[in-house]
C-alpha cells in the first residue's frame, strides 16, 4: 500500500512539472455572449463580442462562421438531408424547426459587415443550406493581427434534438 501511494505522489509530481513545462498558447479567439432565452416560444436573442487573432502563415479578407442552429431550419439542410430526418430514430416535429439569424455584424471600429454576407456550401453545394457564412473584412488581417467584431442574433431553438432544444424545462444550447 505504501508503494502504491508514494509511485501516486511521484506521478502527480512528474505530471505537475510536465504541465509547467509546456504551457498553452494565448487564445486565438475570445467571445463574451449576452443571450436570452424565452422557453415559451423557443427564441433567443443575444449579442456577442468576438475578438480573433488570424494565427494563419497569410493575411485573410474574410471571416467564415458557423451557423449550427440553421442545420434544424427546415428537411432540406444538408444535416438533415443525411441524417434522413430523423436521428436515433426520432424525427423532428413539425413544429419542431430551429434557426439562427445574424442582424448584424460590425468591426470595433464601426465596418459594416452584413451587406458581405454570403451562405456557401462546402461540402455539397446544396443552395437551401444556410449553416455556413462567409463576410469580408474591410481590408485584410495580416498575420498576428487581431479583429474585433460585435454580432447581434436572434433565433429559435428546436425541439431537442442533436446536440440542441428545448423541451418543457431542459435547454439544450450547444455549439450556437
Amino acid at each position: 500500500m505504501l508503494h502504491q501511494v508514494g509511485l501516486l505522489l511521484l506521478t502527480a509530481a512528474a505530471q505537475q512539472g510536465a504541465l509547467e513545462s509546456h504551457r498553452l498558447p494565448p487564445p486565438v479567439y475570445q467571445v463574451t455572449m449576452e443571450v436570452t432565452v424565452n422557453p415559451e416560444d423557443r427564441t433567443l436573442r443575444g449579442r456577442e463580442v468576438l475578438r480573433w487573432q488570424n494565427t494563419a502563415s497569410q493575411p485573410t479578407d474574410e471571416l467564415q462562421f458557423h451557423l449550427y442552429l440553421n442545420a434544424f431550419a427546415n428537411d432540406r439542410s444538408t444535416f438533415f438531408r443525411e441524417s434522413g430526418g430523423s436521428l436515433r430514430n426520432i424525427g423532428m416535429p413539425k413544429d419542431g424547426w430551429g434557426f439562427i439569424v445574424v442582424d448584424g455584424i460590425k468591426t470595433a471600429d464601426g465596418h459594416d459587415l452584413k451587406p458581405t454576407e454570403e451562405f456557401l456550401q462546402p461540402d455539397d453545394g446544396n443552395p437551401d443550406d444556410r449553416t455556413v457564412v462567409r463576410y469580408r473584412l474591410p481590408a485584410p488581417l495580416a498575420p498576428g493581427e487581431t479583429v474585433a467584431l460585435e454580432i447581434h442574433f436572434h433565433g429559435r431553438l428546436p425541439r431537442v434534438f442533436a446536440r440542441n432544444g428545448i423541451h418543457r424545462d431542459f435547454i439544450l444550447a450547444a455549439q450556437w
